[in-house]
């Protein structure tokens, strides 16, 4: 084993898991899309700052993966209610996450979301504060 595989398995035993629930998960993809919009609009007006260059990658990626999480089937408990996924992120996508919405620069999409929104919140930093002993938040 080369450094790089040691490296990138260390690195991907820092991943986390959390449970999801639907409303958490459009919540966030709706917010993850109104982020990339207001970055689209910012770089027609400006060149975009490195931290928000740097944000670009990991935040399309967990779009995408909300995006295919929420066009399937939500696993129903027996009185019909829907259960929380697993959602397992990686800990650059957590740590940017958690930036952006400490920051205040990730927020709901509607207000209907809010609440949901703000559950998410507390979930991703609770998970972010796991990694404190690797990485300055």
């Amino acid at each position: 084993m080369n450094l790089d595989q040691s490296l990138s398995q260390s690195l991907r035993a820092l991943d986390q898991q959390l449970p999801l629930h639907r409303d958490e998960a459009r919540a966030l993809c709706d917010a993850l899309r109104l982020y990339h919009q207001h970055l689209t609009w910012l770089s027609a007006r400006r060149p975009l700052y490195l931290a928000e260059t740097m944000s670009i990658r990991a935040t399309l990626r967990v779009h995408e993966r909300l995006a295919k999480l929420l066009a399937g089937e939500w696993p129903r408990t027996r009185d019909r209610h829907l259960r929380p996924r697993t959602w397992r992120v990686a800990f650059d996508e957590l740590l940017q996450l958690n930036a952006l919405l400490v920051e205040g620069t990730l927020l709901a999409a509607e207000s209907s979301y809010q609440s949901a929104f703000n559950s998410l919140y507390g979930k991703l930093n609770q998970k972010a504060l796991n990694l404190t002993a690797h990485f300055q938040l």
